[in-house]
């Protein structure tokens, strides 16, 4: 695993292997935190890593003005955690762009690909593919109260909200409490699922009453399923 902290700390991986690493408490693979700079580039998978324990447990977690960059075509895959088990962006910075992808992350808690929370939580995506990923709420992204999702490129398709509870199992693609300002890319293919048959809230991105803004412009797509059914890939709007 990797650990980084400090101001002026700056760590480089390019085309490196971080494989089936086990911790006790937050980021199994990469621990980012009080301003260090991260940048995970070419042909680097992040695969098959796992936290048992700690408040906010993921593969890579960022916090307290940390900074980090996923591009080229680094890929983060097969995690589980608590919360966030791609990605956990706590008052920190993350970027998506190129071909990079995360995919294939499972929690059971919230932000199968990526969770951001904190004061100045922020995830960045100009490109990439957040896919395949699983949560109760927020499959591919949670942005909680406070938080900014700032998508100009990539996709965010094919991940599920799970759970039995409809009060739970909300946002397939993003489940949205702070702000997304959406001006490209494209969300497809998400599903919040309850059961075989029955659906939950937001297959493609579920809104909070208080606080959640999503802005949408250019070529920013949301597109619905060939059914139209709720909790599959539509958008929904809590106003209670």
């Amino acid at each position: 695993a990797v650990y980084a902290s400090g101001s002026g700390t700056e760590v480089v991986i390019d085309g490196a292997h971080l494989k089936a690493d086990t911790a006790s408490d937050e980021g199994s693979a990469i621990h980012l935190s009080d301003s260090a700079l991260a940048e995970v580039k070419g042909e680097s998978i992040i695969h098959g890593n796992h936290v048992v324990g700690g408040t906010s447990p993921s593969s890579v977690y960022l916090k307290d003005g940390a900074r980090f960059t996923l591009g080229g075509k680094a890929k983060i895959s097969n995690e589980s955690g608590k919360n966030g088990s791609g990605v956990f962006i706590n008052g920190a910075e993350f970027t998506m762009s190129g071909n990079a992808e995360i995919s294939g992350n499972s929690t059971t808690s919230s932000g199968g690909g990526g969770h951001i929370e904190g004061t100045g939580g922020k995830f960045n995506m100009t490109g990439g593919t957040v896919s395949g990923n699983t949560a109760v709420s927020g499959g591919g992204v949670y942005i909680a109260s406070g938080c900014e999702f700032n998508m100009s490129g990539g996709s965010v398709k094919d991940n599920k909200a799970v759970h039995t509870s409809s009060t739970q199992c909300k946002g397939g693609g993003v489940f949205l409490a702070g702000k997304f300002n959406m001006s490209g890319g494209i969300i497809s293919g998400n599903e919040a699922k309850k059961s075989d048959t029955e659906y939950g809230d937001g297959g493609g991105v579920y809104t909070e009453s208080i606080g959640a803004e999503l802005k949408m412009s250019g070529g920013a797509r949301i597109v619905p399923s060939a059914d139209k059914k709720s909790g599959k890939n539509d958008v929904y709007i809590n106003a209670d």
